[in-house]
Protein backbone atom coordinates (compact mmCIF):
# COMPACT_ATOMS: atom_id res chain seq x y z
CA UNK A 1 0.00 0.00 0.00
CA UNK A 2 0.78 3.59 -1.03
CA UNK A 3 2.56 5.70 1.72
CA UNK A 4 0.60 8.69 1.07
CA UNK A 5 -2.67 5.82 1.27
CA UNK A 6 -1.99 5.10 4.20
CA UNK A 7 -1.84 8.91 5.74
CA UNK A 8 -5.06 9.94 4.16
CA UNK A 9 -6.36 6.45 5.88
CA UNK A 10 -4.91 7.13 9.09
CA UNK A 11 -6.20 10.95 9.16
CA UNK A 12 -9.87 9.63 8.27
CA UNK A 13 -9.80 7.50 10.69
CA UNK A 14 -8.40 9.52 13.68
CA UNK A 15 -11.06 12.03 12.57
CA UNK A 16 -13.81 9.83 12.89
CA UNK A 17 -12.36 8.86 16.64
CA UNK A 18 -12.13 11.99 17.37
CA UNK A 19 -15.66 12.59 16.59
CA UNK A 20 -17.06 9.43 18.32
CA UNK A 21 -15.47 10.54 21.24
CA UNK A 22 -17.11 14.02 21.58
CA UNK A 23 -20.75 12.56 22.11
CA UNK A 24 -19.40 10.66 25.21
CA UNK A 25 -18.43 13.79 27.13
CA UNK A 26 -19.18 12.68 30.46
CA UNK A 27 -22.47 14.16 32.20
CA UNK A 28 -23.39 15.39 28.41
CA UNK A 29 -26.44 13.64 26.32
CA UNK A 30 -25.31 9.98 26.26
CA UNK A 31 -23.02 9.56 29.24
CA UNK A 32 -25.58 10.12 31.01
CA UNK A 33 -24.05 9.00 34.66
CA UNK A 34 -23.78 10.42 37.61
CA UNK A 35 -20.09 11.30 38.53
CA UNK A 36 -20.56 13.18 42.05
CA UNK A 37 -18.14 10.08 43.96
CA UNK A 38 -15.94 10.59 41.79
CA UNK A 39 -13.03 13.68 43.47
CA UNK A 40 -13.27 16.22 41.34
CA UNK A 41 -9.60 16.35 40.62
CA UNK A 42 -10.14 13.08 38.89
CA UNK A 43 -13.17 13.94 37.08
CA UNK A 44 -11.56 17.14 35.76
CA UNK A 45 -8.15 15.24 35.23
CA UNK A 46 -10.52 12.27 32.87
CA UNK A 47 -11.99 15.36 30.96
CA UNK A 48 -8.81 16.83 30.12
CA UNK A 49 -7.23 13.35 28.99
CA UNK A 50 -10.21 12.59 27.17
CA UNK A 51 -10.09 16.49 25.59
CA UNK A 52 -6.07 15.89 24.87
CA UNK A 53 -7.11 12.79 23.01
CA UNK A 54 -9.50 14.61 20.88
CA UNK A 55 -7.75 17.35 19.96
CA UNK A 56 -4.15 15.43 19.24
CA UNK A 57 -5.97 13.33 16.90
CA UNK A 58 -7.31 16.21 14.78
CA UNK A 59 -3.71 17.67 14.79
CA UNK A 60 -2.06 14.33 14.36
CA UNK A 61 -4.96 13.61 10.71
CA UNK A 62 -3.50 17.00 8.98
CA UNK A 63 -0.05 16.05 9.70
CA UNK A 64 -0.63 12.94 8.30
CA UNK A 65 -2.38 13.95 5.21
CA UNK A 66 0.77 16.24 4.92
CA UNK A 67 3.09 13.40 4.87
CA UNK A 68 4.31 13.46 8.06
CA UNK A 69 6.60 10.73 8.73
CA UNK A 70 6.42 10.34 12.45
CA UNK A 71 2.72 10.81 12.35
CA UNK A 72 2.20 7.23 12.30
CA UNK A 73 3.79 6.75 15.40
CA UNK A 74 1.93 9.66 16.71
CA UNK A 75 -1.54 7.94 15.45
CA UNK A 76 -0.33 4.66 17.04
CA UNK A 77 0.15 6.30 20.80
CA UNK A 78 -3.18 7.76 20.08
CA UNK A 79 -5.03 4.41 19.60
CA UNK A 80 -3.19 2.62 22.29
CA UNK A 81 -4.41 5.92 24.49
CA UNK A 82 -7.89 5.26 22.91
CA UNK A 83 -7.97 1.54 23.45
CA UNK A 84 -6.95 2.13 27.17
CA UNK A 85 -9.64 4.70 28.13
CA UNK A 86 -12.54 2.97 26.43
CA UNK A 87 -11.21 -0.87 27.81
CA UNK A 88 -10.98 0.99 31.31
CA UNK A 89 -14.73 1.98 30.88
CA UNK A 90 -16.20 -1.30 29.33
CA UNK A 91 -14.54 -3.48 31.53
CA UNK A 92 -15.35 -0.89 34.43
CA UNK A 93 -12.30 -0.59 35.72
CA UNK A 94 -12.19 3.69 35.64
CA UNK A 95 -14.18 5.55 36.09
CA UNK A 96 -16.37 3.68 38.62
CA UNK A 97 -19.54 5.06 39.47
CA UNK A 98 -22.84 3.53 40.93
CA UNK A 99 -24.59 4.48 37.43
CA UNK A 100 -24.72 1.80 34.91
CA UNK A 101 -23.37 2.13 31.72
CA UNK A 102 -26.34 3.88 29.06
CA UNK A 103 -26.85 1.09 26.24
CA UNK A 104 -26.32 3.68 23.38
CA UNK A 105 -22.88 4.65 25.64
CA UNK A 106 -21.86 0.91 25.63
CA UNK A 107 -22.54 0.72 21.67
CA UNK A 108 -20.51 3.63 20.72
CA UNK A 109 -17.57 3.13 23.20
CA UNK A 110 -17.52 -0.51 21.83
CA UNK A 111 -17.47 0.43 18.16
CA UNK A 112 -14.68 3.24 19.48
CA UNK A 113 -12.74 0.68 20.35
CA UNK A 114 -12.57 -1.37 17.13
CA UNK A 115 -12.33 1.60 15.65
CA UNK A 116 -9.06 2.66 17.98
CA UNK A 117 -7.64 -0.96 16.87
CA UNK A 118 -7.98 -0.34 13.44
CA UNK A 119 -6.33 2.61 13.82
CA UNK A 120 -3.40 0.78 15.70
CA UNK A 121 -2.95 -1.90 12.87
CA UNK A 122 -3.29 0.88 9.85
CA UNK A 123 -0.24 3.11 12.16
CA UNK A 124 1.55 0.00 12.26
CA UNK A 125 1.74 -0.97 8.90
CA UNK A 126 2.43 2.66 8.19
CA UNK A 127 5.38 2.45 10.38
CA UNK A 128 6.66 -0.40 8.84
CA UNK A 129 6.55 1.42 5.28
CA UNK A 130 8.72 3.82 6.36
CA UNK A 131 11.02 2.26 7.89
CA UNK A 132 11.58 -0.61 4.93
CA UNK A 133 9.91 1.20 2.02
CA UNK A 134 11.40 3.82 -0.50
CA UNK A 135 10.97 7.73 0.73
CA UNK A 136 8.22 9.22 -0.65
CA UNK A 137 8.33 12.97 -1.55
CA UNK A 138 6.51 15.00 1.06
CA UNK A 139 3.68 17.25 -0.18
CA UNK A 140 5.50 20.67 -1.44
CA UNK A 141 8.91 19.87 -0.29
CA UNK A 142 10.67 18.65 -3.70
CA UNK A 143 14.38 19.35 -4.23
CA UNK A 144 15.90 19.76 -7.45
CA UNK A 145 18.61 17.60 -8.49
CA UNK A 146 22.14 19.22 -9.18
CA UNK A 147 23.58 18.04 -12.45
CA UNK A 148 27.06 16.71 -12.72
CA UNK A 149 27.16 18.17 -15.64
CA UNK A 150 27.19 21.90 -16.83
CA UNK A 151 24.39 23.37 -18.59
CA UNK A 152 23.98 23.15 -22.48
CA UNK A 153 25.27 26.20 -24.00
CA UNK A 154 22.43 27.80 -25.57
CA UNK A 155 23.56 31.09 -24.79
CA UNK A 156 26.22 30.96 -27.32
CA UNK A 157 23.85 29.59 -30.73
CA UNK A 158 24.92 31.30 -34.03
CA UNK A 159 21.35 32.72 -34.44
CA UNK A 160 21.92 36.01 -32.65
CA UNK A 161 25.65 36.48 -32.41
CA UNK A 162 27.08 39.46 -33.24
Amino acid sequence: MNQSLLGAVIAALLVWEALLLIPMVPGKLIDTRDFSPLPRWQFNSFNVYLTSLGLASFVVAGFAMAGEHWAFVAALVLSIGYIAVFAADLGAVFPVVPDPLPVQLLVLEAIALASAGVIAVVAIQGVRLCATGPRVPRAGRTRARRSSKPPPPSYLSSAGAV
